[in-house]
Order: C-alpha cells, then structure tokens, then sequence
C-alpha cells in the first residue's frame, strides 16, 4: 500500500503543506534513497569494524553484532502473528544464508591476504554479478543504458582503488571474487523473498543463523573488551540492524540492479570516513574516478531524458 507524505495537517488550507501526489513510499526512488543512507551506515560499520579489529577478533566482532542485532528486533515481535515468523520458502532461505556465510568468510580471506584497495576492488564485482543475476533469474528487464552505467562506473571503482593485483598467490583474488558473487546471491534472495516474507523474519533469521555459526569460533578466540570497545560492539551491531532493515527495505521498492549500482556510493563515503578518521588522502587519479562514478550514476537518467527528446 502507498503511504503519501503529508506530514502536517492544518484546519486552515493555507497553511496546508502542498505534497505532490506523484511521489509515495513505495517509489523506486525511495528504494534508491533508502539504499544510500543504508550504503553509508554499512561504510561506517566497517571504519568501526576496522577500529576493533587491531584487539578484537572477528568472530567475536560478529557475534556482539548478532546479539545487539537480534535484542533490537525483539520489541518488534511483540503483537506480531506467529504465521508471519514463519518461512514460507525454506530453500531461499537457506541459500541466503549459505550465501551470507560465504561472503563474510571468503571476504574477510580475501581482505586478510590482499592489499585493502585490491580487496575492495573485487568487492565491487558484486554489481555486475547482480545485474546478471536479476536477469537470468529474476528475471528483470535491464536497460542498455543501465549496463553501460554499470560498466562505467566499475572503470571509476577500479580508478578510485587503483587495484595492483601482484600478489604471489591466486587463491585470494579468487576469494574475493567468490565473496563478490555470494553477496549478490544473497542480495537476489533477498529480492526475491521481500516480496512475500515480512521484514522482521528476513532480518530475525539470518542474524540468528550467522549468530549460532560463529559462537564457537567467537568462544575460542574471546578477548575481554574494555569500556570503549563495549561501546563500538554495541554500535556496530545497532547500525547493522538500521542498516540491514533499511537495505531490506529498499530492495522491496526497487529492482536488485538498480540498488547495486547505488553500491558505487561506498567508494564516496569511504572517502570523507577515510580522510576524517585515518587521514587517507586520495592522489589525482582517484579523483578523476571519482568523477567517473558520479557520471555513471548520472548516465541512465540523462541518456532517458535524451530518448524521450527525441521520441517527443
């Protein structure tokens, strides 16, 4: 159902607030915005994550996640139909799971073996794994203009990161185009079960599953955090949780190819958190990529405009 945006409500029609009828919530492009904000908090997520991780294992970083995650969403199940916890597509989600897992862990093997710009670099793999996913088998129409945005902006990525690729051993970058494709798996189910699975079950499920899969590796490897790591866990799982829904949320509203070229935002975000909190400046060349991932995302809009001149 569509919810406008009145927010205000006068007696008086003069101090009414004009709200265009053409925009609801349940627009693609509150998909795409909600996406942004949730691709931002992902970004700070991992500035946290990076923070801890120089005393703090991952195993354990990830299950703090999972408790905070799962305490949030239990007032959320108060009122709620026991029907509506209950997966009606078992096999998607086991595949979404399975994928989750894969991600997290060939993703953190690749980061652990390769240089952070080369691991980033195959992260964003993902989009074109995506676009190929919600057509073969979402069977999504995807614009040409939208496949030239993609490949556009993946040039800029690649520019932005400035990827070496020389390390010894092939088995990494094979991680992390594993990692690349299993997030797009998940990404795709996630689609796919949006449509009928209510939001509290995708996130509830999933974060019970990762939960329970890294309990003993998070036992084995536990360090006692102080008072200000307490502090980063417990945001790092507070944002999760804001930032899973949003994501959720938005691939309900828009299709999963759309919503992963928004993924090119990371490197933007990346880039204010990396100047403001590790003081990485970016050289020349990944200015002009940057350049190049703003232009890409501009691409689908202006070639539209242009087609539609000319049918006019």
């Amino acid at each position: 159902m569509s919810l406008p945006l009145p927010l205000f409500r006068s007696k008086s029609r003069r101090w009414s607030i004009p709200i265009s009828r053409q925009w609801t919530w349940s627009s693609p492009s509150t998909g795409l915005l909600l996406a942004l904000f949730a691709t931002g908090l992902f970004v700070l997520i991992g500035a946290l994550v990076r923070l801890l991780s120089d005393d703090i294992g991952l195993a354990q970083i990830l299950f703090c996640r999972q408790v905070v995650f799962l305490l949030l969403l239990l007032p959320f199940c108060k009122g709620v139909e026991a029907r509506s916890l209950i997966p009606s597509h078992w096999p998607l989600h086991l595949l979404r799971i399975v994928a989750a897992l894969a991600a997290l862990s060939l993703g953190y093997l690749a980061v652990s073996q390769l240089p952070l710009a080369d691991a980033t670099a195959l992260g964003f793999v993902y989009v074109p794994f995506a676009a190929i996913i919600a057509t073969g088998v979402l069977k999504e129409s995807i614009p040409p203009e939208r496949w030239w945005a993609i490949a556009v902006g993946f040039v800029g990525v690649m520019l932005m990161v400035q990827p070496r690729f020389d390390h010894p051993a092939l088995w990494p970058i094979l991680a992390g185009l594993g990692a690349a494709m299993a997030t797009a798996i998940a990404a795709s189910c996630v689609r796919r079960l949006a449509q009928s699975e209510s939001r509290l079950l995708l996130l509830g499920i999933q974060a019970l599953a990762v939960g329970m899969l890294v309990l003993v590796p998070a036992l084995l490897q536990w360090q006692h955090p102080t008072p200000n790591q307490w502090g980063l866990l417990m945001a790092v799982g507070a944002l999760s949780a804001l930032a899973t829904g949003l994501g959720i949320t938005a691939l309900k509203h828009c299709p999963a190819h759309r919503i992963a070229q928004v993924e090119y935002a990371k490197m933007i975000y990346a880039l204010a958190l990396g100047y403001g909190l590790f003081a990485e400046v970016p050289n020349a060349l990944a200015w002009s990529g940057l350049l190049i991932l703003l232009a890409s995302a501009l691409l689908p809009g202006l070639t539209t405009r242009a087609r539609r001149k000319r049918s006019d």
